[in-house]
């Protein structure tokens, strides 16, 4: 069931990201707060890892007001969103999988569509790839999916 909640939560953002390089503040509130209330109704992970898979997406906001925006404020609030259903580990390994498929990403449009590097892609679709490839290699592996 998490995995369908933040499949479609990742799918919802990541169209509106293509879209209006934009994500809603509101849907993310949203979806945070089921997050918290199945946490608490369902008890699946402990309270450190959800803090700290929170943790990773303030960093995330951090690291945007620093480069000002050169990763987004919305891709800070969907990792909060995602490290509070997911956890820490899950979180941290999301994002080094979105930063690769953006960079594969990155380098197949400077190839094949002959922009420059400088050329702003949205990260949102990333992360569902990625999530979506973690998906599959944990249903692979005999993880519950």
């Amino acid at each position: 069931m998490i995995n369908g909640v933040v499949l479609t939560m990742l799918s919802i953002e990541s169209i509106a990201d293509i879209r209006s390089r934009s994500v809603s503040v509101l849907r993310q509130a949203i979806f945070w707060v089921f997050a918290v209330v199945f946490n608490i109704v369902f008890y699946y992970q402990t309270l450190s890892s959800v803090l700290g898979g929170m943790a990773l997406g303030i960093f995330l906001l951090l690291v945007a007001y620093v480069t000002r925006e050169g990763i987004g404020y919305g891709d800070g609030l969907v990792f909060i969103v995602t490290g509070t259903y997911v956890g820490l580990a899950k979180n941290a390994k999301l994002l080094f999988a979105s930063l690769v498929v953006a960079a594969v990403t990155g380098i197949g449009v400077y190839l094949f569509k002959k922009r420059d590097f400088k050329a702003q892609l949205p990260f949102l679709p990333c992360v569902l790839i990625a999530y979506i490839i973690e998906m599959i290699i944990e249903h692979i592996k005999g993880g519950t999916v």
